[in-house]
């Protein structure tokens, strides 16, 4: 022990220097420190606000909660989409409308003739024919754009017309 003493005695400026050196840097680790928890400590009011002394783990479960229960809408959702989806195709979805004059005594294209259509090209068209003294209405029903009845030049324009052709 008297040996160290003796050292240190010997050796007092440099064992000092040391010293100061050795507290420098605890003193710099510190104020690292400091700031280092200040940094966290503005994310972790950040993170919390809002929560009225919630506890966290409580927070994010419910929030889990809540998107298992939007998921499970979602899923319904996406049933009901695809049934909107299927019946689509038997929906009325093409339209063509010609109107003329089926007689030459009467004017003003009272007459017409309008084909209604789904996606797979049936439905029926509909032909309404006016005369001076009385109005007739007919409907044909129409298969993949082909009807089993005869049809006048009228329907087969407003059947072009509903599928975009042109005849």
């Amino acid at each position: 022990m008297d040996f160290i003493f003796k050292v240190i005695q010997e050796n007092w400026q440099l064992v000092l220097l040391l010293y100061s050196f050795i507290i420098l840097l605890l003193i710099f680790l510190a104020v690292s420190n400091s700031i280092t928890c200040s940094i966290y400590k503005k994310k972790y009011k950040k993170l919390m606000r809002g929560l009225d002394n919630k506890n966290l783990e409580v927070l994010l479960n419910n929030q889990l909660d809540r998107i298992d229960e939007f998921q499970k809408k979602l899923s319904v959702s996406e049933l009901k989409l695809n049934v909107i989806e299927r019946d689509m195709d038997t929906c009325i979805q093409k339209i063509g409308i010609v109107r003329y004059d089926a007689f030459n005594d009467i004017g003003s294209e009272l007459s017409f003739s309008i084909a209604l259509l789904d996606n797979s090209n049936s439905g029926l068209i509909l032909t309404g024919l006016r005369t001076r003294n009385s109005s007739t209405l007919y409907a044909k029903p129409v298969k993949y754009g082909k009807s089993e009845y005869p049809l006048s030049e009228e329907e087969l324009k407003a059947i072009a017309d509903a599928l975009n052709l042109e005849i």
